[in-house]
């Protein structure tokens, strides 16, 4: 791994879910010495993306301004971020939904209210894809 903090960045208009997720990935993960920035909605989301190019996206879909799954196809078609990974983190939890978002684009699936293992055992598998 090198030597800079991974970057992540966090799409959520909900501020208790970011509050939670921000927690979680602090004590579980501070090996990684994280930096995570945050979005209140996929438009600034896009922006913070393009600019700061983070390793990996946390994305919540039904967000005010623009929804995460009209910001993921514009992340995917856009050659500066389309390879950053990107996880839905919704409360979308029937399988064709989740099929559906990782059609669109999404890389992974983290089921709301926050699913506190799956959020730690993917992001740990984007910051050391080693084990």
């Amino acid at each position: 791994m090198s030597q800079a903090s991974p970057l992540i960045l966090l799409v959520d208009d909900d501020p208790v879910c970011r509050d939670i997720t921000r927690r979680i990935l602090s004590h579980e993960l501070k090996e990684f010495n994280l930096e995570l920035r945050e979005a209140t909605n996929g438009a600034e989301g896009l922006e913070l993306a393009k600019t700061i190019q983070p390793n990996l996206i946390l994305m919540d879909i039904a967000m005010p301004v623009l929804s995460g799954t009209g910001a993921i196809e514009r992340l995917k078609a856009d050659p500066e971020t389309a390879s950053i990974p990107v996880l839905a983190v919704t409360a979308m939890v029937l399988p064709r939904e989740r099929d559906n978002l990782l059609s669109i684009g999404f890389d992974g699936y983290i089921p709301k209210p926050i699913n506190y293992d799956a959020l730690v055992e993917q992001v740990r598998s984007y910051l050391d894809p080693s084990g």
